[in-house]
């Protein structure tokens, strides 16, 4: 299976040159937003390699070739410019869910204004404006079906529809990191989706079933809930709506699988050990208790039974306890409480880019952030793993979770 850069450059170079220089000039200016635009997942470069990915295994090979070298251009530069309007800033005050809604029309105004800037000649850019126009939102139905550019013909809402599609199925845990959470607040409605992406191994498309298969290891039910709303409905919903469109041309996407998969339990003899010496110490406790203080077995039934029932539903999954508590460890102190100092050193920032030691802690760690936040997601993974660092005394493996 090729995939469309590479079906591009066997046909034709010169158009595959003119899309790998708008790929290097796009990622190079977007590389900052990479991680994280204002609390959004990632929209940056790693995305746009991804969609590439998705397009090409959503189009089985004989689809394929019925595209015209222009189509896969277009398609491919819209990859690169869809989110574009996520990064105006116009309106400097602007609430980013405003932003996000707005960011489709933003796009295109900005390919209106700047297309020649980007070596595009005004027929490409009125397609590839309103691909980018439709791939998000309601404005779909606006589009024209074709246009035309030199002897092809640009089939603008089958190659919007796939866009759209593609931009959807990058749903896995690669579009968040384990870092930011630790170092910025994310806002609830956003939350909602890292929370998603973080439950999502992997995405699987078969164009010979006509099937989306998503595995997701949700943690308990309020994860499921996500997915099933967020996952399973919006993307059965996306397919709907672009059905007519896909079918016309040869794609016969239908139905959404989701499988549910299960992180389990340690399994070692050592642990197994540790539970067997408990439940033995817990069930010595309890018969020595009983010959001690006898109980009448009518309120034990009684008891047991209260107890039960008040954890039913309390708890997914959680058992009553009959041992004594075992003391737990004490917390460790958070990473800029007492321990900025040493993240500092660990982290290997440059002299000149934080304030003395006689500034406030504060002070120091917001300008440590933005540092790392410089430097894109290796520095922003040297930060994490010296804050690990410095919090634990060693390195700890990166993990998602709240």
């Amino acid at each position: 299976m090729k995939s469309l850069p590479e079906l591009l450059r066997e046909q034709s170079p010169q158009h595959h040159i003119r899309y790998a220089y708008i790929k290097e000039l796009a990622g190079s200016g977007f590389q900052k937003h990479a991680t994280l635009v204002g609390y959004l997942t990632d929209h940056g470069p790693q995305h746009y390699e991804n969609l590439e990915i998705y397009l090409s295994h959503l189009l089985p090979d004989e689809v394929k070739q019925q595209l015209a070298v222009e189509e896969i251009f277009l398609l491919l530069c819209a990859v690169h410019f869809h989110d574009i309007g996520l990064l105006s800033e116009e309106y400097p005050d602007e609430p980013w869910t405003d932003v996000r809604k707005d960011h489709v029309n933003r796009t295109y105004d900005y390919l209106h204004d700047y297309y020649q800037d980007w070596g595009l000649n005004q027929f490409e850019a009125a397609s590839l404006k309103n691909i980018c126009l439709g791939h998000s939102g309601d404005t779909f139905d606006e589009l024209p079906e074709e246009a035309v550019i030199h002897h092809a013909r640009i089939r603008v809402r089958f190659l919007t529809a796939l866009l759209r599609i593609a931009d959807e199925l990058d749903l896995d845990y690669t579009r968040v990191s384990p870092i930011i959470p630790h170092l910025k607040k994310i806002s609830e409605n956003s939350l909602e989706h890292w929370k998603k992406h973080a439950q999502i191994g992997g995405v699987l498309i078969n164009p010979k079933s006509w099937t989306i298969e998503v595995h997701a290891m949700p943690k308990n039910e309020v994860g499921k809930a996500i997915i099933e709303s967020l996952v399973e409905q919006k993307l059965q919903r996306e397919l709907q709506y672009v059905r007519p469109v896909f079918e016309k041309y040869g794609l016969y996407y239908r139905q959404v699988i989701v499988k549910h998969e299960v992180f389990g339990k340690k399994r070692s003899s050592s642990d197994q050990s540790k539970q067997s010496k408990r439940d033995s110490r817990s069930s010595d406790e309890a018969s020595q208790e009983n010959q001690e203080t006898p109980t009448p077995a009518a309120n034990t039934t009684t008891t047991s039974t209260t107890l039960a029932t008040g954890n039913t539903g309390a708890n997914f999954g959680s058992q009553i306890e009959h041992e004594p508590p075992v003391a737990q460890p004490p917390t460790a102190p958070a990473p800029f409480a007492h321990s900025l100092i040493q993240a500092i050193v660990y982290s290997g920032v440059p002299e000149g880019i934080l304030s003395g030691d006689d500034k406030p802690q504060a002070i120091r760690a917001n300008e440590l952030v933005r540092w790392a936040e410089s430097q894109g997601d290796p520095g922003l993974l040297k930060l994490y793993e010296a804050i690990q660092r410095a919090k634990y005394g060693k390195k700890r493996p990166n993990r998602v979770g709240w």
